[in-house]
């Protein structure tokens, strides 16, 4: 993120995306445990990458695609920016949710005839080649938004405008400083702490699997089918809410969709299958 502001480039976009699908279409060639977590890292690192810089591209090419005509002001702008983010991050979980499938499969010789995990190594090309649409697409589009600007007053020092709301603040008012960074690590514990329990759940999945199915093979598939429909979820519902939202309204449906579904996980060890 840093070199990404710094050198005003998306280079690392592309770049994370053909990392992480040469790592982590390679595990089944790790002879060894700690293989396989160097892989692993060296993959989620590339995915790591990508993440940020695709999503501020999305923000900042949904803004004028999306913007309604006549719809000048800051709180427009910001929707469309919004809704873009939620397109980009549902279409990236739909094709999340087709990737357990895919892999589960190929991973299981009676689903295909073949099979191995050695495999999943053709999933490498069509990660490159739109690792390559995504450079040639992205690359003329600069990375830096020059939102904010100074300006000179009768006082001693100047003023920082957001053009796009208006608002209007002292530089050197280390209140105001403050405000965002502790927005900015209380999104980070949040996001933290819902991830633990995404990646919780993944795992609870494969536990759940096995104990219900005997055959390894198919237990793998179940447990494949219960990670795409939670990518699935993921991807309907940031649609939706995405489009319902408004800019400046976003903290009563982040508190509620936490506080909501905690209650169909905590159940979720008590589910008969049907309605897992």
């Amino acid at each position: 993120a840093w070199f990404t502001d710094r050198f005003n480039t998306r280079i690392f976009a592309p770049l994370g995306l053909a990392l992480g699908a040469l790592a982590l279409s390679s595990i089944g060639f790790a002879g060894s445990l700690w293989q396989l977590i160097a892989l692993q890292i060296v993959g989620m690192t590339g995915t790591g990458i990508y993440h940020p810089v695709a999503s501020a591209l999305a923000g900042r090419l949904a803004g004028p695609a999306l913007e309604k005509p006549g719809a000048h002001n800051g709180g427009a702008r910001k929707s469309a920016r919004s809704f873009g983010i939620s397109i980009f991050f549902t279409a990236g979980m739909l094709g999340g949710s087709l990737g357990p499938i895919i892999a589960t499969r190929i991973n299981d010789p009676e689903s295909l005839g073949f099979g191995g995990m050695e495999w999943l190594t053709i999933m490498i090309a069509p990660g490159v080649i739109m690792a390559g649409l995504l450079r040639l697409a992205s690359h003329r589009v600069p990375h830096r938004t020059e939102r904010l600007t100074v300006r000179e007053t009768t006082g001693d020092a100047g003023e920082l405008t957001d053009t796009e709301d208006g608002a209007v603040v002292s530089i050197d008012d280390p209140a105001h400083a403050r405000a965002r960074w502790l927005t900015v690590g209380l999104l980070f514990i949040a996001n933290s702490m819902r991830f633990t329990v995404n990646i919780g759940l993944y795992y609870r999945y494969g536990v759940w699997a096995r104990q219900t199915l005997d055959n390894p093979a198919l237990a793998s598939n179940l447990h494949g089918n219960l990670i795409s429909a939670s990518a699935l979820g993921m991807g309907v519902s940031a649609l939706v809410i995405g489009r319902i939202d408004r800019a400046g309204h976003e903290r009563p449906p982040m508190a509620l969709s936490g506080l909501l579904t905690a209650i169909p996980v905590a159940l979720m060890a008590l589910y008969p299958t049907w309605a897992m």
